[in-house]
């Protein structure tokens, strides 16, 4: 019973840990499992651009498992010579598993890029939004929910310093609101 009671204790301090840059060792990068799953995406508030700034962080392995799975891409993303089939299919992919609502209207994804560092993909979007928070900002994530049933997706929000978290697993279908007026 105990264990039970430290489990989400153990994958937020996990999570928190990677959303800082850490890398856990079991983490390899021959495309070996690791202990956990976990996306992180760090969202920030740029009233002056008039822009929510949006950074996902997802694993490497994971990500190429599910966006050929979803056949979406042929070869690992590392391996794609032209980068622009890459470049479409996560595009597409992030998309597809990530959403931002404000006053119950989805806001449209402005794609920037993407980079690879080691077991690590990291994509760039931003979402015009207004010059203040008028309505709730609502997200939904679903990175890889559908490929792992013990994936965690977590949602880091920022607005003037102050930082509202929610997360994300395979039970939850309905978004949450990460940004009130």
């Amino acid at each position: 019973m105990k264990a039970l009671l430290l489990f989400p204790k153990i994958l937020l301090l996990l999570a928190a840990t990677i959303s800082v840059g850490w890398r856990p060792a079991a983490v390899e990068t021959n495309n070996t499992a690791h202990p956990f799953h976990v996306a992180i995406s760090k969202l920030e508030f740029d009233a002056e651009n008039k822009r929510i700034k949006t950074m996902h962080k997802i694993f490497l392995d994971d990500l190429n498992l599910h966006l050929q799975d979803m056949g979406l891409l042929k070869e690992n993303i590392e391996k794609d010579e032209k980068r622009k089939n890459v470049t479409t299919a996560l595009k597409s992919y992030c998309q597809e598993h990530f959403n931002l609502t404000e006053d119950g209207e989805v806001l449209t994804m402005n794609w920037v890029g993407f980079e690879l560092d080691f077991d690590i993909v990291y994509l760039y979007v931003s979402y015009p939004t207004k010059r203040k928070i008028k309505a709730p900002i609502n997200a939904q994530s679903n990175f890889l929910l559908d490929l792992y049933a013990d994936q965690m997706n977590i949602v880091h929000f920022e607005v003037n310093e102050d930082i509202k978290t929610v997360y994300f697993n395979r039970s939850d279908s309905e978004p949450k609101t990460v940004a009130q007026p």
